[in-house]
């Protein structure tokens, strides 16, 4: 546990629905089963309950939801290791001519197996999504390169990429009218073009 953190939750008191209320409580549980080591899961299942007492939650809900989501983890584990899935899973493609051996082989071993279509003139040439072009991707990193020096400003922007070049260039044209400190903040191209 970090040491800012407070163990301040939901208090049990606030005007807020029962299941948002369980729901709390059967997330830190199920926090607690599925990253605590065996060796400190009752440590933590005891500090949890001390928590949750100190944030109003009464004994008895604690103790009911708890157990409920014990349960659910151990039918749910006990679900996994009796169920009959496959060993592996194949994907490949399909022809009509080996499709059926194919089959039997991976039953027979019980490996799963599924077939993809294959690639066709008309899947190569036809794009169903157009990409956007270059100047207007966003969430990018991009490169300028200073015309009188061999400086290279590297950047990264959220926002299309256009958009930001156009404030690179008018915080270059109007660099005059900004401190050297807010130009800095504002644009390294245009505080590199003033020195």
């Amino acid at each position: 546990r970090k040491p800012t953190h407070t163990d301040t939750y939901t208090h049990y008191s606030t005007a807020a629905p029962q299941s948002t209320k369980d729901s709390l409580i059967r997330s830190l549980t199920l926090r607690a089963y599925n990253i605590c080591s065996p060796q400190h899961l009752h440590k933590e299942l005891i500090h949890i309950k001390q928590v949750l007492i100190n944030n109003g939650y009464p004994l008895t809900r604690i103790t009911l939801i708890m157990k409920r989501t014990k349960n659910s983890l151990d039918k749910a584990k006990a679900s996994r290791t009796n169920s009959n899935a496959p060993l592996a899973h194949i994907s490949t493609p399909y022809y009509p001519a080996l499709a059926k051996p194919l089959r039997q082989i991976t039953d027979r071993h019980d490996i799963s197996l599924t077939f993809t279509s294959n690639k066709n003139l008309r899947n190569i040439l036809t794009k169903t999504k157009s990409q956007p072009l270059p100047h207007k991707l966003k969430n990018v990193i991009y490169q300028i390169p200073c015309n009188d020096c061999d400086a290279t400003y590297c950047g990264q922007t959220k926002r299309p990429l256009h958009v930001r070049i156009t404030e690179h260039k008018c915080f270059t044209d109007r660099s005059s009218t900004f401190t050297t400190t807010g130009l800095q903040y504002k644009s390294a191209v245009a505080y590199h073009s003033q020195t």
